[in-house]
């Protein structure tokens, strides 16, 4: 990951190929005290599994994916839970005959490069176990 611009309030990174995103943006999270975030990203990814949360069985179903994809939208928010940044990404993709794939991103490996927008937030939000979903939530 390298950082190309920081605000207070803003920030661009670059993934390069073999850069696990998921890691990366946790380690951008603490390596640069971000106490929350939101974000968006494009490129493209050669490793890829995503996730469709089965709400009845309160349980994540992945998928993996093992081809280059270009990642036409990925958008998400960082979060704390166990004192630990959380990364919630969900995320669309294409191959090369033009179909779409998408989902909760789970593990992206870029293939070539990932640029991703950070809105940084000066509000630590956090996420809480729920219930009646079996998911941890984002609280204020």
């Amino acid at each position: 990951m390298k950082m190309l611009y920081k605000t207070q309030d803003k920030a661009i990174i670059r993934c390069d190929r073999g850069d696990d995103v998921i890691a990366e943006l946790s380690h951008f999270t603490k390596e640069y005290n971000v106490q929350s975030a939101g974000f968006f990203g494009i490129g493209a990814c050669g490793s890829l599994t995503l996730s469709f949360y089965d709400l009845e069985k309160k349980e994540y179903v992945d998928k993996d994916f093992k081809e280059d994809l270009e990642i036409v939208s990925c958008s998400g928010n960082i979060g704390w839970f166990d004192e630990k940044p959380l990364i919630h990404a969900h995320g669309v993709f294409s191959d090369r005959n033009y179909h779409m794939v998408g989902g909760h991103v789970k593990r992206m490996i870029i293939s070539a490069t990932g640029e991703f927008v950070l809105s940084l937030i000066s509000h630590t939000l956090t996420r809480t176990y729920d219930e009646k979903t079996g998911l941890n939530l984002l609280n204020s």
